[in-house]
Protein backbone atom coordinates (compact mmCIF):
# COMPACT_ATOMS: atom_id res chain seq x y z
CA UNK A 1 0.00 0.00 0.00
CA UNK A 2 0.96 3.87 -1.16
CA UNK A 3 2.23 5.67 1.90
CA UNK A 4 1.00 9.05 2.34
CA UNK A 5 4.92 10.40 1.42
CA UNK A 6 4.56 8.34 -1.32
CA UNK A 7 1.44 9.39 -2.89
CA UNK A 8 2.44 13.30 -2.43
CA UNK A 9 5.71 12.45 -4.50
CA UNK A 10 3.42 11.03 -7.40
CA UNK A 11 1.45 14.04 -7.18
CA UNK A 12 3.95 16.32 -7.73
CA UNK A 13 5.74 14.26 -10.76
CA UNK A 14 2.14 13.96 -12.59
CA UNK A 15 1.97 18.24 -11.73
CA UNK A 16 5.25 18.89 -13.17
CA UNK A 17 4.42 16.68 -16.32
CA UNK A 18 1.68 18.73 -16.55
CA UNK A 19 2.91 22.06 -16.54
CA UNK A 20 5.83 20.37 -18.59
CA UNK A 21 3.78 19.60 -21.52
CA UNK A 22 1.78 22.97 -21.14
CA UNK A 23 4.99 25.02 -22.43
CA UNK A 24 5.59 22.21 -24.80
CA UNK A 25 2.22 22.55 -26.76
CA UNK A 26 2.93 25.80 -27.45
CA UNK A 27 6.72 25.30 -28.67
CA UNK A 28 5.44 22.18 -30.99
CA UNK A 29 2.84 24.36 -32.54
CA UNK A 30 5.69 27.15 -33.81
CA UNK A 31 7.56 23.93 -34.67
CA UNK A 32 10.52 24.75 -32.41
CA UNK A 33 13.48 22.45 -31.87
CA UNK A 34 12.07 21.30 -28.52
CA UNK A 35 8.46 20.05 -28.27
CA UNK A 36 6.39 18.05 -26.27
CA UNK A 37 8.22 15.65 -25.24
CA UNK A 38 11.31 17.57 -24.35
CA UNK A 39 9.52 19.99 -22.51
CA UNK A 40 7.87 17.17 -20.35
CA UNK A 41 10.78 15.30 -19.77
CA UNK A 42 12.99 17.63 -18.65
CA UNK A 43 10.59 19.08 -15.74
CA UNK A 44 9.60 15.80 -14.70
CA UNK A 45 13.32 14.52 -14.25
CA UNK A 46 14.05 17.24 -12.40
CA UNK A 47 11.38 16.81 -10.56
CA UNK A 48 12.23 13.62 -9.89
CA UNK A 49 15.78 14.39 -8.71
CA UNK A 50 14.67 17.18 -6.66
CA UNK A 51 12.28 14.19 -4.91
CA UNK A 52 15.18 12.06 -4.61
CA UNK A 53 17.27 14.85 -3.00
CA UNK A 54 14.16 15.48 -0.70
CA UNK A 55 13.59 11.89 0.28
CA UNK A 56 17.34 10.95 0.71
CA UNK A 57 18.24 13.61 3.05
CA UNK A 58 15.52 13.31 5.32
CA UNK A 59 16.87 12.65 9.12
CA UNK A 60 20.38 13.45 7.89
CA UNK A 61 22.46 16.49 7.70
CA UNK A 62 23.04 16.03 3.95
CA UNK A 63 21.60 19.15 1.74
CA UNK A 64 18.86 17.83 -0.08
CA UNK A 65 18.76 20.21 -2.85
CA UNK A 66 22.56 19.10 -4.07
CA UNK A 67 20.99 16.45 -6.58
CA UNK A 68 18.47 19.44 -7.90
CA UNK A 69 21.83 21.71 -8.08
CA UNK A 70 23.26 18.64 -10.61
CA UNK A 71 20.50 19.55 -12.98
CA UNK A 72 20.93 22.92 -13.12
CA UNK A 73 24.43 22.91 -14.36
CA UNK A 74 23.44 19.54 -16.07
CA UNK A 75 20.58 21.05 -18.25
CA UNK A 76 23.25 23.40 -20.08
CA UNK A 77 24.10 20.38 -23.02
CA UNK A 78 20.47 19.90 -23.65
CA UNK A 79 19.98 23.69 -24.40
CA UNK A 80 23.30 24.04 -26.12
CA UNK A 81 21.71 21.24 -28.70
CA UNK A 82 18.89 23.64 -29.63
CA UNK A 83 21.04 26.72 -30.08
CA UNK A 84 21.91 26.84 -33.87
CA UNK A 85 23.94 29.54 -36.25
CA UNK A 86 23.03 30.83 -39.28
CA UNK A 87 25.33 33.22 -40.52
CA UNK A 88 25.97 35.91 -38.39
CA UNK A 89 22.68 34.72 -36.43
CA UNK A 90 22.37 32.53 -33.63
CA UNK A 91 18.66 31.29 -33.36
CA UNK A 92 17.38 28.85 -30.17
CA UNK A 93 18.37 30.89 -27.90
CA UNK A 94 14.77 31.06 -26.29
CA UNK A 95 14.27 27.61 -26.45
CA UNK A 96 17.27 27.18 -24.73
CA UNK A 97 16.26 29.09 -22.36
CA UNK A 98 12.91 27.53 -21.96
CA UNK A 99 14.32 24.61 -20.82
CA UNK A 100 16.34 25.87 -18.49
CA UNK A 101 13.65 27.66 -16.59
CA UNK A 102 11.09 24.63 -16.85
CA UNK A 103 13.89 22.50 -15.36
CA UNK A 104 13.93 25.26 -12.40
CA UNK A 105 10.18 24.78 -12.51
CA UNK A 106 10.27 21.02 -12.21
CA UNK A 107 12.50 21.09 -9.11
CA UNK A 108 10.33 23.86 -7.58
CA UNK A 109 7.47 21.15 -8.41
CA UNK A 110 9.54 18.19 -6.42
CA UNK A 111 9.58 20.60 -3.52
CA UNK A 112 6.03 20.58 -3.62
CA UNK A 113 6.12 23.82 -3.89
CA UNK A 114 3.15 24.12 -6.27
CA UNK A 115 2.06 27.45 -6.31
CA UNK A 116 5.11 29.01 -7.64
CA UNK A 117 5.43 26.23 -10.13
CA UNK A 118 1.96 27.01 -11.41
CA UNK A 119 2.79 30.82 -11.35
CA UNK A 120 6.09 30.53 -12.64
CA UNK A 121 4.72 28.32 -15.52
CA UNK A 122 1.77 30.62 -16.66
CA UNK A 123 4.40 33.25 -17.01
CA UNK A 124 6.65 31.63 -19.16
CA UNK A 125 3.53 30.40 -20.91
CA UNK A 126 2.09 33.74 -21.48
CA UNK A 127 5.90 35.30 -22.46
CA UNK A 128 6.74 32.58 -25.60
CA UNK A 129 2.75 32.38 -26.56
CA UNK A 130 2.59 36.83 -27.34
CA UNK A 131 5.61 38.27 -26.77
CA UNK A 132 6.69 37.56 -30.15
CA UNK A 133 3.54 39.80 -31.46
CA UNK A 134 4.42 42.76 -29.29
CA UNK A 135 7.98 42.44 -30.83
CA UNK A 136 6.45 42.28 -34.32
CA UNK A 137 4.35 44.91 -33.33
CA UNK A 138 6.20 47.73 -31.38
CA UNK A 139 9.94 46.96 -32.67
CA UNK A 140 11.50 46.91 -35.97
CA UNK A 141 12.54 43.58 -36.76
CA UNK A 142 14.11 42.42 -39.65
CA UNK A 143 12.78 38.44 -40.58
CA UNK A 144 15.04 35.74 -40.77
CA UNK A 145 13.71 32.67 -42.81
CA UNK A 146 15.65 29.75 -44.10
CA UNK A 147 14.40 27.82 -47.85
CA UNK A 148 15.19 24.54 -48.95
CA UNK A 149 14.99 24.56 -53.12
CA UNK A 150 15.30 21.56 -55.59
CA UNK A 151 17.01 21.79 -58.56
CA UNK A 152 17.37 19.02 -61.47
CA UNK A 153 20.68 18.93 -62.30
CA UNK A 154 20.15 19.59 -66.24
CA UNK A 155 18.24 23.15 -64.86
CA UNK A 156 19.59 25.87 -64.02
CA UNK A 157 17.52 28.91 -62.77
CA UNK A 158 20.02 30.94 -60.29
CA UNK A 159 20.04 33.66 -62.32
CA UNK A 160 16.22 34.15 -61.95
CA UNK A 161 16.56 33.38 -57.90
CA UNK A 162 19.83 35.84 -57.59
CA UNK A 163 17.52 38.46 -59.14
CA UNK A 164 14.69 37.58 -57.38
CA UNK A 165 16.51 38.14 -54.11
CA UNK A 166 17.86 41.43 -55.23
CA UNK A 167 14.54 42.42 -56.42
CA UNK A 168 13.12 41.80 -52.99
CA UNK A 169 15.97 43.21 -51.25
CA UNK A 170 17.27 40.09 -49.28
CA UNK A 171 19.60 39.59 -47.65
CA UNK A 172 21.56 35.96 -48.01
CA UNK A 173 23.24 34.83 -44.68
CA UNK A 174 23.99 31.33 -45.34
CA UNK A 175 23.99 29.22 -48.63
CA UNK A 176 24.27 24.93 -48.38
CA UNK A 177 24.50 22.82 -51.52
CA UNK A 178 23.49 18.92 -51.36
CA UNK A 179 22.85 16.51 -53.67
CA UNK A 180 19.78 14.23 -53.41
CA UNK A 181 19.93 9.93 -54.43
CA UNK A 182 18.52 11.74 -57.89
CA UNK A 183 21.33 13.80 -58.19
CA UNK A 184 18.80 17.00 -58.31
CA UNK A 185 20.54 19.92 -56.00
CA UNK A 186 18.92 20.76 -52.71
CA UNK A 187 20.16 24.47 -52.27
CA UNK A 188 19.04 25.56 -48.75
CA UNK A 189 19.45 29.78 -48.69
CA UNK A 190 19.13 31.86 -45.14
CA UNK A 191 17.74 34.81 -45.81
CA UNK A 192 16.71 37.92 -44.03
CA UNK A 193 13.74 39.93 -45.07
CA UNK A 194 12.57 43.38 -44.21
CA UNK A 195 9.14 42.55 -43.40
CA UNK A 196 6.68 39.12 -43.07
CA UNK A 197 5.17 40.76 -46.58
CA UNK A 198 8.55 40.94 -48.77
CA UNK A 199 8.83 37.17 -47.51
CA UNK A 200 5.55 35.69 -48.24
CA UNK A 201 6.11 37.85 -51.85
CA UNK A 202 9.22 36.16 -52.18
CA UNK A 203 8.08 32.76 -51.45
CA UNK A 204 5.16 33.00 -53.38
CA UNK A 205 7.43 34.00 -57.17
CA UNK A 206 9.98 31.29 -56.19
CA UNK A 207 8.07 28.18 -56.22
CA UNK A 208 6.62 29.26 -59.45
CA UNK A 209 10.15 27.59 -61.11
CA UNK A 210 11.48 25.85 -58.39
CA UNK A 211 10.28 23.11 -56.10
CA UNK A 212 10.34 24.20 -52.63
CA UNK A 213 11.00 21.11 -50.15
CA UNK A 214 10.79 23.37 -47.08
CA UNK A 215 10.32 26.89 -45.18
CA UNK A 216 11.58 27.03 -41.56
CA UNK A 217 11.56 30.58 -39.96
CA UNK A 218 13.93 31.73 -36.87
Amino acid sequence: MLTATTLEFIRRIIFSAFLGALVGIEREKNNRPAGIRTYLLVTTGSCVAMIIGIYTAQGTNVDPTRIGAQVISGIGFLGAGTILKYGDNIVGLTTAAGLWVMACIGLAAGAGMYEISLITTVIIFLVLKYVPYIERRFFYRRVLFHVSIKIPDDDNPMEFITNLIKEHELEIKAIDVNMDKHKNKIITLSLLANSDVVKVEFLEKIQKIVSLESVKYS
